[in-house]
């Protein structure tokens, strides 16, 4: 269908979609310290009111509606503006971005800082949020965003005024009438396959505060390549700016006349000022942040189709434009990184890994920038400069970990270094060395990195030995402050858990990079290595795996976000306060390292940690504290994960600002280095107790968890183990079996007795009926080789009704009901007569639970003839005795003779004795071998005792 020629006015001026490319060069504004250092830093001397009145709202509903286009303008939104609401209520109320347009998003930006009842919201803080929300797709500030509201935050809320503020331009580079380097060209870009981008002939410099008219013409169909995914529009550039470079700017446009051939003219009355401003910088695909693209698809046909042909035809676009205000704004002037008289340190101290590890203290990682798909810049953080590492260090830091990606910068398929990447890695090296930190390069993200699996196993050996080759023969002649970490995270693909065979594979190639590296010789021979278990992991399973090779200059690399629904769970509803349990998590995490390498003389240093913003500052500096007080406490050193990103949505990991040079968090900072200076106190504690406080639970939930490795190891399965809860509950608890692979995910397990002492009752759970339950659900139990193969948790959990446990414990047969029995044997010619007496010393004997195997040398094979003379029970005295004969069962198989109980028949504590004489014989009744070596198993109630 062919389109009317028609003049499209304000109504569809709603659906334009502005874009600006704009760096934050601003950012901590939003997290200032106290109202006064905010306020210093808050734009001025412009203010928009977009809302006044009375406007109220409850239990999170919204007070106040902004409509893009009508109520405010997406211009106004510069990174440097700012938001204040004046409210009454409780709670600060949050601003909430919605677009309908686009996947319906819906995203809460919280204040950067309240002050007299005026909530401030930083611009800056609004674009992150935004752009995280939007995902992928996303080009330019604040894309298709629809409204903005004043939201309560689940209190009552009264609204009075809302306004932008805003620096106001100061003209200070053109005059009017002036040829300006702000341009104006059509262009037309592809939005999916390679991104092709177009542009028509005719770009027109715009002429200072007079209007300019564009005339672009497409005479070479410039747009013969254009999908149906193609934005059309107008690209607004100050191709004055190089990086660095920022500018401020105001522009009007009015009429935008677009002809194609074929179809009638499109005539859209635009007339809209847009406010911008610029920071260029240089990324990966060129140079970003200098300008505006004025899209123009909602006045294109819609159908797909149609609208791709339609933009082949188009023969011109004409508009008038005037830039009425301009300012420039100069880049910072460096100096030179490093003197001219600057080396490298080449020393190589004659201490023990263990010493130099300590030496690390708190590191920061240089988190999404070297290992960036894509290149340094690709994940949003600016060029890494020696001005922040510089602050990094002044900050008090010891330590830069610097993630690297390799595979994107091999010139051959042997795995070739570009040599200019390893210059530029050297670098940033260097701006470590120079401040006397500690630097750690690694293989970061490398694709091998998801391939610690049997088929990739050959490959992957391969590439490790050709890269560390390589970077360990470029700094070979480095010192010992530059330390090598031959791999971040090994695992298989999203694999997180793994098994025993997959631990193997990441033990081989630790050992095939550590190798490679000690055969270039140098200080590499005596360089401190670290190595990573799989997937970096500090889980029991993983570290209890890992071998570390026999070589005095090694170190064990982990990462620890723990615990993990606090730290890095993102999900809705997840953790966000820190409290005194997961303290305990800590400090059990702490200690299973420490003894399980530490103690050993194997150091560790746990390259990654931090806390993910959930809008929980005071949680997370707590958190901070506590995790650097613990790890100093046990002399492993830390290395906080900061990957430039403040939102308060997905992984929020940043606190260094490295475009401001500040710290957005001080508080965590603070809190950093204040904990590893602090002493810990330890105080001693029961090893057999597992859980000692107030848990609770019903309706069939858990009241303990207790986590493998932090509350238990396998070593605690040893024979005759009992876990015993202390609980107050009309039903006796459960105890849950969780592994991690199908048909143990969920293993329940019923007491094998209950006792009560005064109020309370205590539930025992044997060892031995945990084993048969876990075996009993897994089909293939046989084919490990460990008791509870992928155990990770156990649970005491209710039974329907409510339940509270005060303690869970460990306790041994031996503190059980333990049955004691003593046998006499005697040959006569064709039979074996034997006489068993049993007692207790320990706990009433339930007959009907115990069971006795005997075997000895000389034992036939042969069926036999087994038969009880005679049994009796003596309960107190004497005098007092039960003829239990029938209740006796006896019989050989495969040479052992078993005895059981029929009846439940109790043998009372010290005063009981049971007596009974068995017989037996080969069914021929043949001569029977004089037996030796006796042996005698005793089970009570499944479990060996004896």
């Amino acid at each position: 269908m062919k389109m009317k020629k028609k003049s499209i006015l304000s109504l569809l001026l709603l659906l334009v979609m502005v874009c600006t490319y704009a760096a934050v060069p601003n950012r901590s504004m939003a997290y200032a310290n106290s109202k006064e250092q905010a306020v210093q830093s808050e734009p001025s001397n412009e203010e928009v009111v977009l809302f006044e009145g009375s406007a109220t709202s409850s239990d999170w509903g919204q007070a106040v509606t902004l409509y893009s286009g009508s109520d405010f303008s997406k211009g106004d939104l510069t990174p440097q503006a700012q938001i204040a609401v004046t409210y009454e209520g409780l709670k600060a109320p949050v601003l909430s971005l919605q677009s309908w347009t686009h996947n319906d998003i819906w995203q809460n930006v919280f204040p950067s800082y309240t002050s007299d009842g005026v909530a401030y919201f930083s611009v800056s803080d609004m674009i992150s949020a935004y752009e995280m929300a939007y995902g992928e797709g996303y080009s330019s500030h604040f894309q298709d965003l629809d409204a903005i509201y004043v939201s309560d935050a689940g209190a009552d809320l009264v609204v009075t005024k809302v306004t932008i503020t805003r620096k106001t331009i100061e003209s200070n580079y053109y005059n009017q009438g002036d040829i300006t380097k702000v341009t104006i060209k059509a262009f037309a870009q592809n939005t999916t396959n390679d991104w092709t981008w177009m542009s028509m002939d005719n770009m027109v410099n715009l002429v200072y505060q007079t209007n300019t008219v564009l005339n672009a013409t497409n005479t070479s169909n410039v747009f013969s390549k254009v999908n149906s995914s193609a934005n059309f529009g107008l690209q607004v550039s100050d191709d004055k700016l190089i990086a660095g470079e920022g500018s401020r700017l105001k522009f009007h446009i009015g009429t935008v006349i677009v002809k194609a051939e074929g179809y009638d003219d499109l005539v859209i009355d635009l007339n809209k000022e847009y406010n911008e401003s610029y920071l260029a910088e240089t990324v990966s695909w060129g140079l970003t942040g200098n300008n505006t693209m004025i899209i123009l698809n909602n006045y294109l046909p819609t159908d797909e189709a149609e609208k791709t042909d339609y933009i082949h035809n188009i023969t011109e676009v004409i508009c008038d434009i005037t830039l009425t205000d301009y300012e420039f704004i100069p880049a910072e002037v460096e100096g030179p990184e490093f003197p001219d008289d600057y080396t490298y340190p080449t020393t190589m101290r004659d201490i023990s890994a263990m010493e130099l590890v300590k030496e690390l203290k708190v590191g920061w990682n240089l988190g999404n920038s070297l290992e960036a798909n894509g290149g340094e810049t690709n994940w949003g953080n600016p060029v890494t400069k020696r001005k922040m590492i510089d602050a990094i260090k002044s900050a008090g830091f010891s330590t830069l970990r610097i993630p690297v990606r390799w595979d994107e910068h091999y010139i051959d398929d042997n795995y070739t270094i570009d040599p200019e990447y390893l210059k530029r890695v050297e670098t940033v090296v260097n701006y470590a060395l120079i401040n006397d930190m500690y630097a750690i390069i690694n293989i970061h993200h490398n694709q091998l990195q998801t391939q610690a699996n049997e088929k990739s196993k050959e490959k992957v050996l391969a590439e490790l030995e050709a890269v560390w080759t390589q970077i360990a023969n470029y700094f070979k002649d480095y010192g010992d402050k530059l330390i090598f970490e031959v791999l971040n995270e090994p695992r298989n693909g999203d694999d997180w858990v793994g098994n025993t065979s997959l631990y193997e594979i990441v033990n081989e190639y630790n050992a095939k990079a550590l190798s490679a590296i000690r055969k270039t010789g140098g200080n590499n021979e005596k360089r401190l290595v670290m190595l990573p278990t799989y997937a970096a992991s500090a889980d029991y399973s993983k570290i209890i795996a890992m071998k570390v090779p026999d070589d005095e200059h090694v170190a064990v690399s982990l990462h620890a976000y723990t615990p993990y629904d606090f730290a890095l769970n993102t999900a809705a509803g997840s953790q966000t306060t820190f409290g005194e349990n997961d303290k305990k998590i800590l400090d059990k995490l702490f200690k299973l390292i420490y003894e399980t390498f530490v103690e050993k003389g194997i150091p560790v240093v746990l390259g990654e940690f931090a806390a993910t913003n959930k809008d929980n500052l005071e949680d997370r500096v707590e958190y901070a504290y506590y995790y650097a007080q613990a790890a100093a406490h046990y002399e492993i050193p830390i290395c906080w994960w900061d990957n430039g990103v403040f939102d308060t949505i997905g992984e929020s990991l940043g606190i260094f600002n490295r475009r401001t040079l500040t710290f957005v968090y001080p508080e965590i900072l603070q809190a950093l280095m204040e904990g590893w200076s602090s002493e810990k106190e330890i105080t001693d504690q029961d090893p057999d107790v597992l859980f000692s406080g107030t848990g609770t639970s019903s309706n069939w939930g858990q009241a303990v968890a207790l986590q493998l490795g932090l509350d238990f190891v396998f070593e605690d399965f040893i024979e005759g183990l009992i876990i015993a809860a202390e609980y107050q509950s009309q039903n006796p608890p459960e105890l849950i079996l969780q592994g991690q692979t199908e048909g143990v995910y969920w293993v329940k397990v019923n007491p094998n007795k209950i006792e009560t002492k005064d109020t309370t009752n205590i539930a025992y759970f044997t060892l031995s009926d945990m084993v048969e339950a876990y075996k009993n659900a897994l089909a293939d139990y046989d084919s490990y080789d460990t008791i509870f193969p992928t155990l990770a948790s156990i649970y005491i959990g209710d039974t329907g009704v409510d339940l509270t446990v005060t303690k869970v414990y460990k306790t041994y047969i031996n503190n059980f009901t333990l049955p004691s029995v003593e046998l006499s044997t005697n040959n006569y010619y064709n039979t074996v007569s034997q006489t068993y007496t049993i007692s207790s010393e320990q706990g009433d004997i339930d007959l009907s639970k115990l069971k006795i195997v005997y075997s000895a040398k000389g034992m036939s094979t042969a069926k036999h003839n087994v038969w009880c003379c005679y049994a009796d029970l003596i309960e107190d005295n004497p005098f007092r005795y039960s003829q239990i004969t029938d209740s006796i069962n006896c019989h050989i198989d495969n040479a052992k003779l078993t005895i059981t109980f029929d009846d439940s028949i109790i043998c009372p504590e010290n005063t009981g004795k049971v007596t009974l004489i068995i017989q037996f014989a080969k069914s021929d009744w043949s001569y029977y071998d004089t037996l030796s070596d006796p042996s005698l198993e005793i089970y009570y109630n499944g479990t060996l005792v004896k």
